[in-house]
């Protein structure tokens, strides 16, 4: 090893140079002391000290600068081998990061080798994955609880931030590896998830509806609030003497708001809400505006039961509906028939009343049948499309029996056989009845 390394001698050469060009000394001088300089570095030993240098130099240049000799004195020593040690350990630790990281990587054919050969550099894949379904368990049963059985606006609030969370946690899970269960790691880290695929898929269609649910609730919420402020004007109106065409107008004001109320979906919590509301608004309705309006109220109300029976009636042209679009329809007829239902035996449009009602059950009854057979079509349909999927995968060419084969296919048709004509799934059951008939000959 030489005296003095490449590093620390051109520092020096530099500063005796900078010496030279300064007019502190002479090319003499600088001369005698880049050879010196020169010397050590052509020597083998151990390195030059501080003290060394500065007497090589310091005799024949006095004002050279004390800080570089130290700079050169500092860089001429040999590397700590704790230092070498310790940087050598980083760049370890670094690859063996970026090792796990990279198998770690949601990429499924590195994801499957690592599994086989060696499981236990997948922990923090696993780690996450338990994390994540514990925590999207918990937040699909909470938002279940806070949105299906909402008391209260705020559990409305409160419900919608979880199923966003729900949301975020599955979005985390890697569907393509929920099948693969990490025994060795489950069996010290206690953890119990089960998280199948069906489990998974009926996790994202439980959130899937609970969005839609919060949607339908949200613009329920709004339309209660903008009743209340309607309503609350009205009142107010009325109850300062307004007279005249502002009373008029009040009035008209108050009967809407009451309509409004009875129009909001019954399976919505404003709507449960406002149907508590309307019994007192009613009441003081009639207290302040008098047996004129009431009598009134009660033609608004046949009038609106027939404006939601007639938007059923025409919803109902089209064949076949979806579920969501029979229950719409279903829905329009409860709402007609709860507008009658408001009508008291004593007032004198009761009878007219009674007489729809009758009408309006019956078409409410078929819709509903309608419904019935749509959901049990669609149940048939489906189970019979997983058994086909399943006798198409599980069907192995060299092992082929074909009496077992056609008596599966059969079973498929006698499923497919439960699909009702009327109903939206009927095309692709009958696709698929041909499908499975080509196969059984």
């Amino acid at each position: 090893m030489k005296r003095l390394n490449d590093r620390a001698f051109h520092i020096l050469q530099t500063e005796v140079r900078r010496c030279l060009d300064s007019g502190a000394i002479g090319q003499v001088q600088a001369e005698l002391a880049l050879r010196r300089l020169e010397r050590f570095r052509l020597q083998s030993g151990s390195p030059v000290t501080e003290a060394e240098l500065k007497e090589a130099i310091f005799d024949l240049i006095p004002t050279f600068n004390l800080k570089v000799l130290r700079q050169a004195a500092k860089l001429n020593r040999p590397p700590s081998p704790v230092w070498f040690g310790l940087k050598l350990g980083t760049a370890a630790i670094a690859l063996s990061v970026g090792g796990i990281w990279l198998v770690n990587r949601p990429i499924p054919w590195i994801r499957y080798s690592v599994m086989e050969v060696a499981p236990f550099l997948l922990t923090p894949s696993y780690m996450a994955m338990d994390h994540n379904y514990r925590r999207a368990i918990a937040l699909v049963e909470q938002s279940d609880q806070l949105v299906n059985k909402a008391t209260a606006f705020e559990d409305l609030d409160l419900g919608t931030q979880k199923v966003k969370s729900a949301q975020k946690h599955l979005d985390e899970l890697p569907a393509w590896f929920l099948g693969h269960y990490p025994g060795d790691y489950c069996r010290w880290a206690r953890c119990y998830w089960r998280f199948t695929i069906d489990e998974f898929k009926s996790a994202r269609q439980e959130i899937g509806r609970m969005e839609a649910k919060l949607f339908q609730e949200k613009n329920a919420q709004t339309r209660f609030e903008q009743i209340e402020q309607a309503l609350g004007e009205a009142v107010r109106i009325i109850r300062d003497g307004a007279t005249g065409e502002t009373r008029t107008n009040a009035i008209a004001d108050w009967r809407s708001a009451i309509d409004s109320l009875n129009q909001l979906p019954s399976s919505t919590l404003a709507g449960r809400l406002a149907r508590n509301k309307i019994a007192a608004t009613e009441r003081d309705f009639k207290d302040i505006v008098g047996f004129q309006a009431d009598s009134d109220r009660n033609s608004r109300l046949i009038e609106v039961a027939e404006i939601s029976a007639n938007a059923a009636k025409q919803k109902t042209t089209k064949a076949p509906m979806t579920v969501i679009q029979l229950e719409q329809v279903q829905e329009s007829w409860k709402s007609a028939i709860a507008k009658l239902e408001q009508i008291k035996v004593d007032d004198p449009d009761y009878v007219e009343a009674q007489s729809r009602k009758v009408a309006y059950l019956q078409n409410l009854n078929a819709i509903e049948e309608r419904i019935q057979i749509e959901q049990e079509s669609i149940r048939a349909y489906e189970i019979a499309e997983r058994m086909s999927e399943n006798l198409i995968s599980m069907a192995d060419p060299k092992t082929v029996d074909r009496a077992e084969i056609r008596r599966k296919f059969q079973t498929i048709l006698n499923q497919l056989d439960k699909v009702n004509p009327n109903t939206t799934v009927y095309a692709r059951a009958e696709a698929m009845r041909v499908s499975a008939e080509k196969r059984m000959k």
